[in-house]
């Protein structure tokens, strides 16, 4: 648990609510934005995106704590399916957020050791991937979705990276911004 969060637990529970509900609209804000762009047509391999609403991921786990982020994660991969997709990609987004929230949450505490902004970006991106394809054997019944995993991995260091990267730019604005006093 970090200083921010426990100030955040501080807050009264309207106020808990009412930062949820709002990370959860930015969360939603930066999935479509990242879907209408087209920005993820730039990776070179089918399936995988930027992940821009990890930021919002990093950020909970940071400034809130594991249940609002778990919530905040949840009910984004439940909209979005319900808005854009379908509950076929509800299975693919919730098993692929929980194992990267769970990984990220796991590496942020510093197990094994400590993790810079990109290892724990990093680390949830390839577990992102691969709580996916796990969905994808799941639904297709076959093992042979693990071979493309690899190919997942690779993207995962480049958006895991990147995203990793823009978190540890907006870390020091966010920590001197986010002002949890009840």
């Amino acid at each position: 648990m970090s200083l921010d969060s426990r100030n955040f637990s501080s807050l009264s529970p309207i106020r808990q609510m009412t930062v949820a509900a709002l990370l959860l609209c930015l969360g939603l804000i930066l999935s479509y934005l990242e879907r209408l762009s087209g920005i993820d047509a730039l990776l070179p391999f089918p399936g995988a995106k930027v992940g821009l609403a990890n930021l919002v991921t990093l950020f909970c786990l940071y400034f809130t704590d594991r249940k609002t982020a778990f919530l905040v994660l949840t009910l984004r991969v439940l909209l979005q399916s319900l808005l854009f997709s379908g509950f076929g990609a509800f299975l693919y987004g919730f098993l692929g957020g929980s194992l990267a929230l769970l990984t990220m949450a796991l590496l942020q505490k510093g197990w094994p050791r400590s993790f810079s902004f990109f290892g724990i970006s990093i680390g949830g991106a390839a577990a992102h991937q691969l709580g996916q394809v796990l969905a994808a054997e799941m639904l297709l019944k076959t093992g042979s979705v693990f071979c493309y995993l690899g190919w997942l991995w690779i993207a995962a260091l480049l958006t895991g990276g990147t995203m990793g990267g823009i978190f540890s730019l907006l870390y020091p604005r966010l920590k001197k911004a986010v002002n949890w006093n009840p």
